[in-house]
């Protein structure tokens, strides 16, 4: 009975990744849940069953946004660390996993002590990981992206300047043509902007904007994840401008914002801050060409925003 809940779940799980149909994922979590209540507390198939119910309940709660899905997911994911042979090569996936839930609940709540655990658990798998492993480039970005945000917390430079060693140590591993690598692009390009706003370096700026304009170049046309990357190259223009003076990168900004906002879904919890980038954007340039169209457009966008908050 085990197996057969187990091969329904896993099947419903993959299902789901194809479809994104709700239902699937919630049928594959409750056979997940009865796998485990048919299966010895002593069984080494339990380790995986669990690992494999976070992992759900995180897609879950990517989908519901409900603490309550990530809650279950953390402590998954912990039963099954706390189960798994310290020599077993499935313990690094399983304590990057644990991280990633940690993650989502310190920017769901803010608390400092998820993040260091986060943190704590993607050094373990980092260093547990071979360095001729194909996971090793995500679990390297992911201990990048938690350091990232331990320095927005905390301000230490030292946090950010790991961090973007980290990212580009996973670049360096990835292949040019692997779909991992426009994020860790992205992941880059944030860590440099983060610099350059702390030093005021415009070298970090200029490497943020390339790694942005290559990771666009990168994404598939009709990926979820474009329209951020879009409106991240646009900022990093933006950000160009206002240190350089330039109109050109201006210009190029407001093409980004507005590509962004034409690709998202008018219900996106995104779209707000694209329009508000763009008004912005639209009034900097009223301000230095005085086109009365641009600061027309730009009270508009900057409206909406608020009316939707």
């Amino acid at each position: 009975m085990a197996r057969h809940f187990y091969n329904i779940g896993n099947d419903l799980s993959n299902r789901y990744s194809q479809t994104g149909n709700l239902k699937d994922l919630e049928e594959a979590i409750d056979n997940y849940q009865h796998t485990i209540s048919f299966i010895d507390s002593n069984s080494p198939h339990l380790p995986g069953v669990l690992d494999n119910l976070g992992n759900s309940l995180s897609d879950l709660y990517s989908s519901t946004g409900s603490l309550k899905d990530l809650e279950e997911a953390i402590t998954s994911y912990q039963y099954a660390i706390s189960l798994t042979d310290p020599n077993s090569p499935d313990l690094p996936g399983r304590l990057s996993n644990l991280g990633n839930g940690l993650s989502n609940r310190y920017l769901l709540t803010n608390d400092l002590k998820d993040l260091e655990e986060a943190i704590h658990n993607y050094q373990r798998a980092v260093s547990l990981t071979d360095l001729n492993s194909p996971d090793l480039p995500g679990r390297l970005n992911n201990l990048g992206f938690g350091l990232n945000n331990r320095y927005s917390h905390t301000g230490y430079l030292k946090n950010l300047k790991k961090a973007i060693a980290n990212f580009k140590e996973a670049i360096s591993l990835t292949d040019s043509k692997s779909p991992d690598l426009p994020m860790y692009l992205s992941n880059l390009g944030d860590g440099l902007s983060n610099r350059y706003f702390r030093t005021g370096n415009l070298k970090d700026l200029e490497e943020a904007i390339h790694n942005y304009q290559k990771a666009v170049l990168l994404t598939d046309p009709s990926s979820p994840a474009l329209p951020g990357r879009l409106n991240d190259f646009g900022l990093g223009l933006n950000n160009r401008y206002s240190h350089t003076g330039y109109l050109k990168n201006l210009e190029e900004a407001i093409a980004n914002f507005r590509e962004a906002i034409s690709l998202t879904d008018s219900k996106s919890p995104d779209l707000p801050m694209y329009l508000s980038n763009l008004g912005n954007s639209l009034r900097a340039r009223h301000s230095l060409t005085g086109g009365p169209k641009d600061l027309e457009e730009a009270i508009e966008l900057l409206k909406k925003p608020e009316k939707e908050g």
